[in-house]
């Protein structure tokens, strides 16, 4: 995801961040972070792996948004995948 880092590292102000800064706090940042790990382990898995994950990951998070009526509402404007 090309702003991942946006959530992993979270809103700092003008605090200079790099690769070896914390992660941020929030549910973005755990969602980042949980994503990443995710990804390792296929990786660890089968060379590539990882990368077919996030791609995939991706690829269905980009159709949800485009195709947002497709699922029903089941609590506000929530809906069931």
């Amino acid at each position: 995801m090309c702003a991942s880092a946006t959530g992993y590292y979270g809103h700092r102000g003008d605090q200079v961040l790099d690769e070896q800064s914390p992660p941020g706090r929030g549910f973005l940042a755990e969602v980042c972070q949980e994503l990443e790990a995710a990804a390792l382990w296929y990786e660890e898995r089968q060379p590539d792996l990882g990368n077919d994950f996030l791609d995939e990951f991706e690829r269905t998070l980009r159709q949800i948004v485009a195709e947002q009526e497709r699922w029903r509402k089941i609590r506000g404007d929530n809906r069931k995948l």
